[in-house]
C-alpha cells in the first residue's frame, strides 16, 4: 500500500518531517485489508502497534502487510513501512477480529 503524504500530515508545518499518527494509521490500514482480503469481509481492529525507527521525511511512504495468522476469531498482520527508497521507517503489528457478527 502505497501513501503520498500531504503536508498538513507534517510534525510542523515546513519542516518535511511527517507525524507518527498518519503512518500508524497507514499500518492500522494496510492490516486491516491484508484480514480482508483473507476473510472477505470488514474486520475491525482488536490492537495494533507501531515501533518508529527513522524519521519520515520523504513524501511516498510504503506499507508491506505480512499476515501471521487467520483464525476463526482473530487475524495477526505484521507491516513494514519504508520510504520510496527502501528505508525501513517503522514496524507495526495489528490484531483484528475475523469473528462474524
Amino acid at each position: 500500500m502505497k501513501q503520498v503524504m500531504r503536508p498538513e500530515m507534517e510534525r510542523t508545518p515546513g519542516s518535511g518531517q511527517w507525524h507518527g499518527g498518519p503512518i500508524a494509521a497507514l499500518i492500522d490500514t494496510a492490516g486491516d485489508f491484508a484480514v480482508v482480503l483473507s476473510v472477505k469481509s470488514g474486520v475491525p481492529t482488536i490492537n495494533f502497534r507501531t515501533d518508529y525507527l527513522k524519521p519520515a521525511f520523504t513524501p511516498v511512504l510504503i506499507a508491506t502487510a505480512t499476515v501471521r495468522r487467520v483464525g476463526k476469531t482473530i487475524g495477526v498482520v505484521d507491516v513494514d513501512v519504508t520510504n520510496d527508497t527502501g528505508q525501513l521507517l517503522a514496524l507495526g503489528r495489528g490484531t483484528y477480529s475475523t469473528k462474524a457478527g
